[in-house]
């Protein structure tokens, strides 16, 4: 599994690129956070 704060289309060599390229149905998984300051929220 692959977690990520960045997943943009900024270039050929982007994860969201390469994503859409590269995935199979055997492909790990990718969580994008969109608010990593929410996540301080959950801390036990």
């Amino acid at each position: 599994m692959i977690l990520t704060v960045n997943r943009n289309m900024k270039g050929d060599d982007s994860l969201e690129q390469v994503m859409r390229e590269e995935n199979t149905a055997d492909s790990f998984p990718v969580l994008t956070i969109a608010d990593i300051d929410l996540l301080d929220e959950f801390d036990c």
